[in-house]
Order: structure tokens, then C-alpha cells, then sequence
């Protein structure tokens, strides 16, 4: 049965900057009308294609972790639900172990705090790179590592056995390609990023990027940031829509950015075709609302739940994959009852 554990401790701003890989990301990709169902339900799909050899090695009571931060963030709450479920379901003795902050030397603390308490595999939030010679003192203790939702770079000198993230540029032109249709390829489109940093800066060149290719007539700003508290996140919006009368639709690469433009747009008095990301409930509402288009749905709950998957395989004996990139649909009205029971399950 999992279980939650956290070290408390009040927010720090450096160490949201440094998430917003998480949230954008979300501080957070399909090309067919079908790949949302199989998003939605794909925490059943195993990471390597060799289960049946897998489901032959008994994983049942052996001591896994989730390690990272911002316990209360609904976004961590549903990446805690993926690991959850999926160790229950095959049998681990999983922990979740949250900061309450985005501290990562606290984060780092946690870490070294499972290994001294036993520890037969980790699922590690490697959002700083501080955080890496955590994958590296795990391994050579023989604790095998999976890393979701941010890359870490040559990860594999470390030790890591798996990375599994979203895409930022195959959402980015995704994200595009729906706003592009939404508004009939013709007028202006705003894009703000919680902070400048690798991850939010892709998805932003790539939406600027496949606009410019499918959608000529669209023109598309600079991406401006909005930052991460919400105030202050809709008094710039509300800004650059009072700078410009012709913007008819906005994206956002951070999680609170579908708060962000449907609020300056109530304030504006204007109507706009708004995506941002990450199925949040607050998210959703606006949505089924109206007021907001669409959400890009990042695999916050089934990666979680194919990292718990890939380290059944490892320890079992199995191969996997040094790299997963789960996809990240757009979720709008239509398919939004999807990610609503995603969330229930989640108790979100």
C-alpha cells in the first residue's frame, strides 16, 4: 500500500523557476483523433513490450519511492496518483515523499532520506541539476532510478535507467495547429512562458514555428513571460491585449496560463481562443466553461504510472527504453470527461 510522506517548508520563488519544467510545463500529442483516448488510458500500457516476461518476477512488498516537490501543487498530486495506483496495482510497497516547497536541496534531502531507510527502486522529479548526483549516489548503491518529466542530460553516465517526459515541441506545434483552426488562419496570436527556460522556450519556438508553416495569415508576438504568481500574470495579459486590439487567440507553455488569458479576456471584454496547459480541475472548468479553448493534456498521471512500471522491468531483469516520450494531447470540450476521471481517480 503507498504511502505519503513530506518535509514542510514555505514556497521559494528561485526554486519555482527552476520547476517549470513541471508546470509547462505546468509550475504542466497527437496527431489523430485518437490518441487522447489513448493517452487517457494508457497508465495500463508497459514501458517495454515485454510484460509477459516481467508479470513471471514477483515485485510484491519491495520498497519504492517518489521523490520531489510541491506536495500541495494539484499537478504533483496527480503525478503522485499515477505512482500510486500503478504500485499498488503490481504489488510494490511504494512511498510518495514530497516537499511542501520547491527547494531541491530539500528535494535531494528526501532522497538521500529513502535510500538510508531501504529503498529497492526511486521515481525521482530530477528538476535541477543539483539533483542529479542523487541519481548517481542511488545507483552506485544498486537503487535503480526512473526520472519523469524533465530531461537530464547524458543521464545514462549517471546511471539513470529511464527518462519519461513530454514533448515540448510536438505539443508546441500541436498546440498551434488547433489554435490556427480554431481562429480560421487569420489574425493575432499572444504566447507568454511562466519563465525563460529550456523546456517553456521549445514549446514556444516550435508553436511560433509550425504557425508560421501552416498558418501564414496568422501573426504571432514574442513570447512575453507571465511569471508564476497570478496576479500579477493577468495585469500582463491584460496588458498586451490592451496593447494590441487584433489578438484573437493566446497560448500559454505554463499551467496557469489558461487562468491567465480567460481572466484578462473577462476583464478586456474580449473574446479569445485560449490554450494553455495541463488538465488541472480548475483547467477544465474553464474549459467546459467556454472560457478557454483547450488544454494540452502532458502525461502528468500515466507517466508516473509507467515509471513504476519500468522499474518493475528493471528489477525484474527486463530492458527498457533510455528515453519515453508519452503524448500529449489537446483536450477540449469534447474529450474533457476523460481527464475529469482521470483527476476523480486522483482525488484531485
Amino acid at each position: 500500500m503507498a504511502r505519503t510522506s513530506f518535509i514542510p517548508r514555505a514556497g521559494l520563488a528561485a526554486g519555482l523557476c527552476a520547476l517549470t519544467a513541471l508546470f509547462a510545463a505546468g509550475c504542466g500529442d497527437s496527431s489523430d483523433s485518437s490518441s487522447a483516448d489513448t493517452s487517457a488510458q494508457a497508465a495500463a500500457t508497459s514501458t517495454t513490450g515485454g510484460d509477459a516476461g516481467a508479470k513471471e518476477c514477483s515485485v510484491e512488498g519491495k520498497k519504492i519511492q517518489y521523490v520531489g516537490p510541491l506536495k500541495s501543487n494539484p499537478v504533483l498530486q496527480v503525478m503522485a496518483a499515477g505512482f500510486t495506483e500503478k504500485s499498488d496495482e503490481l504489488g510494490f510497497d511504494g512511498e510518495v515523499m514530497l516537499t511542501e516547497d520547491a527547494d531541491p536541496q530539500r528535494v535531494l534531502a528526501l532522497g538521500q532520506q529513502a535510500l538510508a531507510q531501504g529503498s529497492d527502486g526511486m521515481v525521482l522529479q530530477a528538476f535541477d541539476p543539483s539533483l542529479y548526483p542523487l541519481i548517481k549516489q542511488a545507483t552506485d548503491q544498486g537503487v535503480p532510478v526512473v526520472v519523469t518529466h524533465s530531461p537530464v542530460p547524458d543521464g545514462e553516465s549517471l546511471g539513470l535507467r529511464q527518462t519519461i517526459r513530454p514533448d515540448p515541441e510536438r505539443y508546441g506545434a500541436e498546440a498551434a495547429a488547433a489554435i490556427g483552426e480554431e481562429i480560421g488562419g487569420r489574425g493575432v496570436v499572444a504566447v507568454t512562458q511562466g519563465s525563460l527556460n529550456p523546456t517553456e522556450n521549445l514549446a514556444a519556438e516550435s508553436f511560433t514555428r509550425a504557425m508560421e508553416e501552416q498558418y501564414p495569415d496568422v501573426t504571432v508576438l514574442k513570447s512575453q513571460v507571465e511569471g508564476f504568481e497570478p496576479a500579477a500574470a493577468i495585469a500582463r495579459a491584460s496588458s498586451i491585449l490592451q496593447g494590441d486590439k487584433e489578438i484573437v487567440a493566446a497560448f500559454s507553455t505554463t499551467g496557469g496560463g489558461v487562468k491567465t488569458w480567460s481572466s484578462a479576456a473577462d476583464e478586456s471584454g474580449r473574446r479569445l481562443v485560449v490554450v494553455g496547459m495541463d488538465y488541472t480541475r480548475p483547467n477544465l472548468d474553464l474549459v467546459r466553461s467556454g472560457r478557454a479553448f483547450a488544454v494540452v493534456a502532458q502525461p502528468i498521471f500515466e507517466e508516473h504510472a509507467l515509471a513504476v512500471e519500468a522499474l518493475r522491468d528493471v528489477i525484474c531483469g527486463e530492458d527498457v527504453e533510455a528515453e519515453v516520450l508519452p503524448e500529449s494531447p489537446i483536450v477540449t470540450r469534447a474529450n474533457a470527461d476523460e481527464y475529469y476521471a482521470i483527476l476523480d481517480k486522483a482525488g484531485t
